[in-house]
């Protein structure tokens, strides 16, 4: 049960980056990650760095958004981080709108979605949420859950570090949507007493 899980739910991440994005994004949403002292992480670099080449490869008009609160061993926020390198890339800060409050996946979302409702008069601006590849599915289901209407893009994860993250996705998409693993193995355990009082009445 738990192989088949991870199995399907490799491939549906991977055929989920190979899907189509649109030509043109309104607001490019980057997801935070853990810092070192005030710098970004190799992992939260990579994601910066793709957020970037998309703005860059799509005219530099998208409104770029920073998105993590500050944990209790950081000294400044993600998002405040995020935003001092995409500075130190030369995006100007007319074009960086920092969310500094979240401290979950499901808070980065609910927080981005209701900050860019503010920042347009559209119904639906065009999303994109930019992550580590190994995370960008569980972000675009919390999305569709949340009413937030974006892609999600994923920026590669270094090879030694893949495997391990990606259990550690799987178990935080299990613990949120834990009842259809319930179910089963009720019924998993129904059948074995009923074939077991099978096996003692004959």
């Amino acid at each position: 049960m738990v192989f088949l899980s991870c199995t399907a739910l490799l491939l549906y991440s991977w055929f989920y980056r190979a899907l189509p994005r649109k030509s043109r994004y309104d607001f490019i949403v980057i997801h935070g990650a853990g810092l070192m002292g005030e710098e970004l992480t190799p992992l939260l670099r990579a994601r910066v760095d793709r957020a970037y080449d998309l703005w860059v490869a799509q005219g530099r008009q998208a409104t770029l958004v920073p998105s993590g609160g500050q944990g209790a061993d950081e000294v400044i926020s993600e998002a405040e981080a995020m935003a001092r390198y995409l500075r130190s890339l030369g995006v100007p800060d007319s074009q960086i709108v920092l969310e500094d409050a979240s401290t979950t996946t499901w808070e980065n979302l609910i927080n981005s979605r209701d900050l860019i409702a503010g920042l347009t008069e559209e119904d639906s601006p065009r999303s994109v949420l930019v992550t580590s590849d190994y995370h960008v599915f569980r972000p675009a289901m919390y999305a569709r859950a949340v009413g937030f209407n974006a892609d999600g893009l994923g920026s590669k994860t270094a090879f030694y570090y893949f495997s391990t993250a990606f259990i550690r996705e799987f178990i935080a998409i299990s613990r949120k949507y834990w009842w259809p693993y319930a179910v089963i193995m009720g019924l998993w355990a129904l059948a074995t007493v009923a074939i077991y009082a099978l096996a003692v009445l004959r």
